[in-house]
Order: structure tokens, then C-alpha cells, then sequence
């Protein structure tokens, strides 16, 4: 077997290397391994069945985009199964509905299930104009991004008579969440699955397993790579630095030094 061989067909070219199971796949075995690791992640929410309604919220990163596709791939053949996309638009230009659409385009996704929300037109503001007005600060932009994104993607869900509300939030994005909170001295729990309006509308996360670097893998297996990226992309980790450091100098040697550690190990 040639040493650029697939190790799982052994006839493809190998262009995915996964270090924690040493495997070297192609093109193809790659996918079929992504896909099988999202299907694991939704029976294990044990919330979809064949009359469910799926709103999934898709962004211009990476995961958002690799998710789409999987739960396209894996739920759309069911035909009591209900799926719709839908893009909040936070900033005042287009560019993140245009990446968004014409990588839909090229994986062959339906463009006609694909609704765009502006958030101005729904709050009456986009995410920069609350740092101009000084209501938050850049500190605080990621999490008020994602409190106003996850409460207009709940209002859609109930407006479309949606059960289900799907988020690509992966491995990665939730490490970053938990070590935000032990930065900041708060503790929560990071479900993969959480009840929104009192079970009325479920949210889940079917890339909690997967990292992100396998969710660019798996677009580029397709020849795709997601050139977009959040304007105030860094903001957070940059945020996590300075209370690293602060910790750091009231507290020295504490288990908070190594949380910068953990971050980078999460990210690679």
C-alpha cells in the first residue's frame, strides 16, 4: 500500500490526516467519517424523527456551512422532514449573505430554503452601531452578538412553526464558551441540547463533537474553502488573554495559567 493511500479504502489518495485515530483518508472516506460523526451526535439527542420541522441558522463560517450540508445530506431524503436555512445579518454590508449563497451554490443546496434576516430591520440596529453609541463595548460585542442572533433565530423558529432549531456550534466553539465563563469566575454547563419556550422549540448542536478544523476539511473536500470571516474575528481570544493575564498576576501559578494552553489545543 503506497504511503499516500487511503488507510480506510486503500485505493483513494490520502488528503485528511486525524491525528487522535492516526487514520490518513481520502476525499471521499472523509466525508463518509464527518457525516457519520454528526449522525452519532443527532440519535444521541434522540429529538428528530420523521415529522420533525428543522430551522437551521447558518453563518459564513466554516462550521455553520459544513453543518448545513451534513444535515442536508443525512435528513433530507426523509420525507416527512422539514428543512429551511435561515441567515441573520448582522453588519451593514452584504458580504457574509454573499459567501453564505454562493457556497449554498457550489454544494448544490437548495437557495430556495435559504432566508436572510436582517437585524436591523428587526431590532432597529446592526452589531457595529451599538459600539458607535457606546451600549456595548468591543469586549462585550461577541456576547451580545450571540444573544441577539439567538433570539431572532428563536422568533423565526416560532414565526415558521419550526420544532427543532439547528446551530453549528462546534467542539471548538464550545471549549471557548466554557473558558470564557472560568475567566470571567462564572460556571455553566454546556449542553449539546437546550429546551427553548418550555420544550416548545428544541435547539441542538450536531457538530459538538467535531472540530473546527475538521469542518474546513470537510468543505474542502469538496473543493471549497470559506473565505469569510466575522470582522471582529480574534475579539474574544483577545478578550481571554487580557483576563488570563490578569488572574495570572493575582493569583501566580494558578490552574488558570494553563487555560491559554488548553484554548490553543482546542483551536488546532
Amino acid at each position: 500500500m503506497s504511503s499516500r493511500t487511503c488507510s480506510l479504502c486503500g485505493t483513494g489518495n490520502w488528503r485528511h490526516s486525524i491525528p487522535f485515530t492516526r487514520e490518513t483518508l481520502c476525499d471521499s472516506c472523509f466525508r463518509r467519517r464527518f457525516l457519520e460523526r454528526v449522525r452519532r451526535t443527532l440519535n444521541k439527542l434522540k429529538l428528530l424523527n420523521i415529522e420533525s420541522k428543522l430551522l437551521l441558522g447558518v453563518s459564513g463560517s466554516c462550521e455553520s456551512l459544513a453543518m448545513a450540508e451534513a444535515i442536508w445530506k443525512l435528513e433530507s431524503k426523509y420525507k416527512g422532514v422539514q428543512l429551511s436555512f435561515v441567515h441573520v445579518s448582522r453588519w451593514d454590508d452584504h458580504k457574509e449573505e454573499e459567501a453564505i449563497a454562493g457556497t449554498f451554490e457550489k454544494l448544490g443546496l437548495p437557495l430556495n430554503l435559504l432566508r436572510t434576516i436582517q437585524l436591523k430591520e428587526r431590532f432597529g440596529f446592526n452589531l457595529p452601531d451599538l459600539v458607535k453609541d457606546g451600549i456595548v463595548s468591543e469586549r462585550e460585542l461577541c456576547s451580545a452578538c450571540q444573544s441577539l442572533v439567538s433570539g431572532a433565530l428563536t422568533i423565526e423558529a416560532v414565526r415558521s412553526g419550526a420544532d427543532i432549531l439547528v446551530c453549528g456550534d462546534s467542539a471548538d466553539e464550545l471549549a471557548e464558551e466554557a473558558l470564557s465563563l472560568l475567566c470571567v469566575g462564572r460556571f455553566g454547563r454546556m449542553d449539546v441540547k437546550k429546551e427553548l419556550l418550555d420544550g416548545t422549540i428544541w435547539c441542538i448542536r450536531p457538530l459538538s463533537h467535531v472540530l473546527r478544523t475538521e469542518a474546513e476539511s470537510f468543505l474542502d473536500s469538496y473543493g471549497i474553502h470559506a473565505k469569510y470571516s466575522c470582522p471582529y474575528r480574534g475579539l474574544r481570544r483577545r478578550e481571554f488573554a487580557g483576563s488570563l493575564k490578569a488572574i495570572e498576576e493575582k493569583h501566580p501559578g494558578s490552574v488558570f495559567s494553563t487555560l491559554k494552553s488548553l484554548l490553543d489545543l482546542a483551536r488546532s
